[in-house]
């Protein structure tokens, strides 16, 4: 599994920046649509061909970014 600081790393400039992507989280971080299931009431996150281990906050930001790639604003939020 890689770390989120080997992972992204080379996109930050500073070692303080690497140490915010570090942390223990099992994180999904491919929010495609197509690796979202939702059956009934629940939802599903399938297709773990990228786990990452590091902060938790990486994920939801993930799902940020996608959300506002399909039209949605902050404001929606």
């Amino acid at each position: 599994m890689k770390l989120a600081e080997k992972r992204w790393g080379g996109y930050v400039d500073t070692d303080h920046e690497r140490a915010l992507l570090r942390g223990e989280a099992l994180l999904h971080t491919d929010y495609n649509p197509a690796n979202v299931l939702i059956t009934g009431s629940m939802a599903y996150l399938i297709d773990w061909a990228w786990p990452t281990r590091g902060a938790a906050w990486i994920d939801p930001a993930c799902l940020v970014v996608r959300l506002i790639a399909a039209g949605n604003t902050p404001a929606e939020g």
